[in-house]
C-alpha cells in the first residue's frame, strides 16, 4: 500500500517567484574567487613541472629510441595504479558527463545509472584482455594494434574516423557544457568562457603532455568527489531525507510513476533508454570507450606494468560504482525538489542546483570541481588526438621525423584542435536537449565496426585484413546513413512507413545492436572467404583463455614480457621491473621467455642474494592474486547492483 502523501514541499523564494530559474545569477564571493584562482595557478604550475621533468634526460629511458614520445604521450610508461585509476575515473566524468548525467537523471530517472554500473565490467575486459596485449607489445596508440594485427590501411581508416568523432562529439560538447554552466551561473558570455577553458587546457597539455594530465587528474578527482558529495548531502537535507525522496512523490506525480522512476527497466518503446537496447547495443559503445578509446586507454598504456594496469582498472571500476550516488542521485533529487519550477532544458539542472542549493564558499569548491572535470575531459582528448595524428598519420608519411619533431607536431595539434572546437560551438544548439543522449547517439553510429575489428582480432585467429576492411566499410556506411539521416529528419521529417523512416527514427541503441550484429557477420563471412593471416600477425596479438592459470594469456610468446632485473654491486642488490625483448627465433613457439640470466654474476653473489630473487617472484604472484580477487568481487558486485535496481 502506498504511504500517505505529505503536504507539498515549500519552495525557496526564488523558485516561488521567478518564472524561470535562469533569471537569477549566482554571486561569486571573494572566497569563491580565491579558490578558483588558486586552482588555476596550481594547474599551470603542474604543467610547468611536468614540462621540466620531460626536459630532464634522467626522466627518459636510456637507450630507448622512443623515449621522448613515450614521456610526452605516455608519461614515460611509469605511472602507478592509484594515479592511473584516478585518471581513468575523472577522465570519464568530464563536464559533459556531469551536465548530461544530471540532466538525464532529472528527465528519465534511474535508467541512466546503467551507463555507470556497466562500466566496471568493461574495465575488467580492459585489464585482463586488452592491457596485456597492448603493454607487452609496447603500443603507443590503440590503433597501432590494428597495423600489427591487420595492415596499415586498417589503422589509418580507424584513426581518421576516431578524430572526426572526437571533434564533432566529445571535444565540442565538452567545451559547450562547461561554458553553459558558467553562463547559467554568472551570465558570462559563452564564447568568452569557451575560449578561457580551451586556452588554459591546451597550454598545460601542450607543455607537459600526459605527465601533466595524469598528475592534474589525481587532484581533480579528489576535488570532484568532494564537491559532488557536498551537493548530494545538501540535496538530501533539502528534500527531507532519503525516506521522503524514495517514498513521497513530488508535486504533480503519482506514487506509481515515482516508484518506476527509481527502476532501471524501461520498455522497448522508451525513446531514450530502452533496457533491451542498452543490453544489446550499448555494450558496443561501452567496449569502444573503455577498452579502445585512445583518450581512456592512453592512461592504461602509461602504466608501469600489466599488474599496475589491472589494479588501476579495478580501482576505477569501484569508483564508478559510486558515481550513481554522487551524480545520478542528485539529478533525481532535482526532479523532486524543483517539481514546480520551470526548467528550459535538462542540461540546465546542474547549474540550477548549484545556484539554488549551495551556500557561498561551497559554490566555489564545486565550481572548481566542474572546471576540473571539463579540463580533464579536454586534456584527455587533446593528448589522445595528438597521439593518433603524430604516431598513426604523421610518422608513416614522414618516417625520418625526429622525436622532437613528433612532440612539436603534437603540441601544435593541441592548439589547432582548440581553435576547431571553438568554431564548432555554434552548431551545438542543434543537438538533443539531453547532452548525454547525444553523446551516446554519435558513439553508437560509429563504434560497432571498430569494436568488431579489434576484438575479432584479439579473440579470433582466423580474422583477416580483408575481413576487417569489409567490416569497417559496411559499419561506417550504416553509421553515416543513420547519423546524416537523423540530422536531416529534424529539418525535413521523412514519410512514415518506409525502411528509411524506420532506420533513422528507431532508438539509437536498437540501431546500434543491429549494426553490431551485421558487422560481426561481415567479419566472419569475409574472413572465411579470404586466406588465413600470416603467423606474424598473430604472435603476441591474439589471446586465449588459460583455464589452468585462471587468466588470459597471449597465444604465443609475447613481443615483450615483464621481468625483474637483479643488479648486484658493492652496495647490495638493486631490482628494476621492466619489459624485456622477445627471445631469439630459436625459442619454440609457446615457450615463455626467461628473465635475464643472473648466473652471469658470481655463484657466491647469487647465493648470497638469492632471497632477493625469491622476494621479487613472491611480490609478482601476490600482485596477480590480489588483482584477481578484486576483479572477481567487482564482477559479482556489478551485476548484483544492476539486478537489484532493475
Amino acid at each position: 500500500m502506498a504511504p500517505p502523501t505529505l503536504p507539498p514541499i515549500p519552495l525557496p523564494p526564488a523558485l516561488a517567484t521567478s518564472p524561470s530559474l535562469l533569471d537569477e545569477r549566482a554571486e561569486l564571493t571573494p572566497g569563491d574567487a580565491t579558490l578558483m584562482a588558486l586552482y588555476f595557478v596550481l594547474v599551470l604550475l603542474v604543467g610547468v613541472y611536468a614540462w621540466k621533468v620531460q626536459q630532464n634526460p634522467a626522466a627518459q629511458s636510456g637507450g630507448d629510441d622512443n623515449a621522448e614520445t613515450d614521456q610526452f604521450f605516455l608519461a614515460g610508461r611509469n605511472a602507478r595504479w592509484p594515479a592511473v585509476g584516478f585518471s581513468l575515473f575523472v577522465s570519464n566524468i568530464g563536464s559533459e558527463h556531469l551536465v548530461g548525467l544530471f540532466g538525464s537523471a532529472y528527465a528519465s530517472g534511474w535508467a541512466v545509472s546503467y551507463f555507470e554500473w556497466a562500466a566496471p565490467i568493461h574495465l575488467l575486459v580492459t585489464g585482463w584482455i586488452v592491457a596485456p596485449i597492448f603493454l607487452r607489445n609496447r603500443l603507443t596508440t590503440t590503433t597501432e594494434y590494428l597495423e600489427k594485427r591487420y595492415a596499415p590501411r586498417v589503422r589509418a581508416t580507424v584513426c581518421v574516423a576516431t578524430l572526426f568523432m572526437y571533434l564533432v562529439n566529445r571535444l565540442a560538447v565538452s567545451v559547450y557544457s562547461g561554458a553553459t554552466v558558467l553562463h547559467t551561473l554568472f551570465g558570462w558570455s559563452v564564447p568568452a568562457c569557451s575560449i578561457g577553458l580551451v586556452a588554459l587546457t591546451a597550454v598545460y597539455t601542450a607543455a607537459g603532455g600526459l605527465g601533466a594530465v595524469i598528475i592534474t587528474d589525481v587532484a581533480q578527482a579528489l576535488v570532484l568527489l568532494f564537491g559532488t558529495a557536498v551537493m548530494l548531502g545538501i540535496g538530501i537535507d533539502r528534500v527531507g531525507g532519503l525516506d521522503t525522496l524514495f517514498h513521497v512523490p513530488p508535486n504533480g506525480t503519482t506514487y506509481e510513476d515515482w516508484e518506476k522512476f527509481f527502476h532501471m527497466y524501461r520498455p522497448p518503446e522508451d525513446k531514450d533508454f530502452p533496457t533491451l537496447g542498452l543490453l544489446l547495443g550499448f555494450n558496443a559503445s561501452a567496449l569502444w570507450y573503455w577498452c579502445l578509446d585512445q583518450a581512456i586507454v592512453q592512461r592504461v598504456l602509461a602504466a608501469s606494468s600489466v599488474q599496475h594496469a589491472r589494479a588501476a582498472c579495478n580501482f576505477a571500476g569501484f569508483l564508478k560504482l559510486l558515481v550513481v550516488f554522487l551524480i545520478v542521485l542528485p539529478g533525481v533529487i532535482a526532479r523532486h525538489y524543483f517539481s514546480d519550477a520551470l526548467l528550459d532544458s535538462p542540461n540546465e539542472v546542474l547549474p540550477v542546483m548549484m545556484k539554488q542549493l549551495l551556500p557561498p564558499g561551497v559554490l566555489g569548491i564545486l565550481l572548481a570541481a566542474m572546471i576540473a572535470a571539463c579540463m580533464s575531459s579536454l586534456d584527455s582528448i587533446f593528448t589522445a588526438a595528438g597521439s593518433l595524428v603524430c604516431l598513426d598519420l604523421y610518422r608513416p608519411l614522414r618516417p625520418s621525423a625526429s622525436e622532437q619533431e613528433l612532440v612539436t607536431v603534437g603540441r601544435v595539434l593541441c592548439l589547432v584542435l582548440a581553435v576547431l572546437s571553438l568554431l564548432w560551438l555554434p552548431i551545438i544548439d542543434l543537438l538533443s536537449d539531453q547532452i548525454f543522449v547525444y553523446l551516446n547517439s554519435i558513439q553508437m553510429c560509429f563504434t560497432p565496426p571498430v569494436v568488431t575489428v579489434y576484438f575479432g582480432g584479439m579473440l579470433w585467429r582466423r580474422a583477416t585484413t580483408q575481413g576487417a576492411m569489409a567490416t569497417l566499410a559496411v559499419g561506417y556506411a550504416l553509421g553515416l546513413y543513420r547519423f546524416i539521416g537523423e540530422v536531416l529528419s529534424k529539418v525535413d521529417p521523412p514519410a512514415p512507413g518506409s525502411m528509411h523512416y524506420w532506420w533513422v527514427t528507431t532508438n539509437v541503441f536498437h540501431a546500434g545492436g543491429i549494426m553490431w550484429a551485421i558487422c560481426v557477420v561481415t567479419l566472419v563471412v569475409a574472413s572465411f572467404l579470404t586466406p588465413r593471416p600470416h603467423q606474424s600477425q598473430l604472435e603476441g596479438l591474439v589471446t586465449k583463455l588459460n583455464v589452468r592459470n585462471y587468466c588470459f594469456k597471449t597465444s604465443t610468446a609475447p613481443r615483450f614480457v615483464e621481468h625483474t632485473e637483479i643488479q648486484l654491486d658493492a652496495n647490495g642488490p638493486k631490482t628494476t621491473t621492466r619489459s624485456a625483448p622477445q627471445p631469439p627465433a630459436s625459442v619454440p613457439a609457446g615457450t615463455e621467455p626467461q628473465p635475464p640470466d643472473i648466473k652471469s654474476h658470481t655463484t657466491a653473489s647469487f647465493r648470497k642474494h638469492a632471497h632477493v630473487v625469491a622476494y621479487c617472484s613472491k611480490r609478482c604472484c601476490t600482485a596477480y592474486r590480489t588483482n584477481f580477487v578484486f576483479s572477481v568481487i567487482l564482477l559479482v558486485a556489478t551485476p548484483s547492483l544492476i539486478a537489484a535496481w532493475m
